[in-house]
């Protein structure tokens, strides 16, 4: 079993004592996540293995004046912990000098919210996990559909500790399933995955629906040419649009003219208008919808902090370093990110397309040019013409070149629907962009 919040942080209190045995003037962070996780997997429409696991990280961090090293481990006793004391020590003293070190945080309050835990979580077993498959592959029967999946839980808890005194805990659920269905003859293909903190948001049976429905839709896919496309971006899809803005969204990178906030002549475009005034994305920990630990690896509080608002840049993420360097205030490092839902629904945001592209997921996605937020990456699981408003039927995937911040220039709908994507911490509407590039044919189904 997980440990509770009060012996985890006597975990990384009892580390702390260690590194100050050794040497009373170090600086270190101590952290530790233990978890009670299970998995079951099931391909060709049967179970192939199913796990339950209790496991336990524990990373210290030492830093003697500029050198510094981190070391972890995966046993609690106090040898163990003894251990990895000296272990991070003797790394640290041989360690180059770091011109950027900050020293660690102290006391924090974490800000309140709503919990990221679900008790209904600890009760999930592989009875529980077995009945996820039965119903995913029953679907998958009734169609003559092949279907594999992976339905998991954890159920874990934080700590987190410094030598100048921080120390918060926090307890922590996640549930999920995800499936793909494929036509008998492999031409056809279709995918789905829910992401909560308890099992009660997790739908198998709506879920498998929908993987099933487009494995039959995609079935024979006809050919059609590659060009620059209106495209529907389902949840998925736009997720990784917005993930790749997440990644782009960074202060130091834009003030030393590395990336897409880069300034001509220096400096960043904060405050500029950059997409189209229907993207406000914004990280709110405390909220119930994207409810995570409400402080950063290192200890920062974070607090809720809007990105984009109606298009314009609002912030950029800055590291304690480079707050320090150009004056400015850290903004911690966010786990979990929301795109603001719209007001159509998506039937209605299909209806408005004369020729189009609907678009299930991307996967295998990379960056070309970050001066762009250009990127490339495979269509996947369910791809189909749409005419006049209406799907026509599946057609070949694509592998697609796009800057991300064009497609989110040239949004025009976003649905009013915002589902979890990847983490119960993410949400993101379904996206209506403009020409797409949609580069090249694949040949994956």
């Amino acid at each position: 079993m997980p440990l509770d919040p009060k012996a985890a942080a006597g975990t990384v209190s009892a580390l702390l004592r260690e590194v100050q045995k050794l040497d009373q003037k170090a600086e270190a962070r101590a952290s530790v996540f233990s978890a009670r996780a299970g998995n079951t997997r099931f391909a060709r429409n049967e179970v192939t293995t199913s796990a339950e696991t209790d496991e336990a990280e524990v990373s210290l961090f030492v830093q003697l004046g500029r050198r510094s090293a981190v070391a972890t481990t995966n046993q609690l006793e106090p040898e163990a912990l003894r251990a990895l004391a000296a272990r991070t020590f003797a790394l640290a003293r041989i360690a180059p000098e770091d011109p950027e070190a900050m020293p660690v945080l102290g006391p924090v309050t974490p800000l309140p919210g709503a919990a990221s835990f679900d008790a209904a979580a600890v009760k999930l077993d592989a009875a529980a996990r077995a009945e996820m498959a039965r119903v995913s592959i029953a679907a998958a029967k009734k169609r003559d559909l092949v279907i594999a999946g992976f339905a998991e839980h954890v159920n874990g808890t934080q700590a987190l500790a410094t030598t100048a005194g921080l120390n918060v805990q926090n307890t922590v659920s996640v549930v999920g399933l995800s499936m793909t269905a494929r036509t008998a003859d492999g031409s056809g293909s279709g995918w789905s995955s829910g992401s909560a903190r308890g099992p009660s948001a997790i739908d198998a049976a709506k879920l498998a629906e929908v993987a099933c429905e487009k494995a039959a839709l995609s079935k024979a896919p006809k050919k059609l040419e590659p060009g620059r496309y209106t495209v529907l971006l389902e949840p998925a899809a736009a997720a990784t649009m917005l993930r790749w803005l997440v990644e782009a969204l960074d202060a130091r990178s834009a003030d030393e003219g590395r990336s897409f906030f880069s300034k001509k002549g220096g400096g960043s475009r904060l405050g500029e208008k950059l997409f189209n005034e229907r993207i406000t994305l914004s990280s709110n920990p405390a909220a119930t919808e994207t409810a995570g630990w409400t402080v950063d690896p290192e200890g920062l509080a974070l607090p809720p902090i809007t990105w984009v608002e109606n298009g314009v840049v609002k912030a950029l993420q800055r590291s304690r370093f480079w707050a320090q360097k150009t004056g400015a205030k850290p903004t911690g490092e966010y786990g979990g990110y929301s795109l603001k839902a719209g007001s159509e629904t998506f039937d209605a945001m299909l209806s408005g397309i004369e020729r189009g592209v609907l678009i299930t997921r991307f996967w295998y996605t990379n960056s070309v040019d970050p001066q762009t937020m250009t990127i490339t990456g495979l269509t996947r699981d369910g791809t189909f013409l749409i005419e006049k408003g209406q799907l026509v039927g599946a057609v070949n995937n694509f592998r697609f070149n796009q800057s991300v911040a064009q497609a989110l220039a040239n949004c025009d709908a976003l649905s009013v629907d915002a589902p979890t994507v990847g983490s119960p911490e993410n949400r993101c509407p379904a996206m209506r962009t403009h020409e797409f590039n949609l580069a090249t044919v694949s040949e994956a189904v």
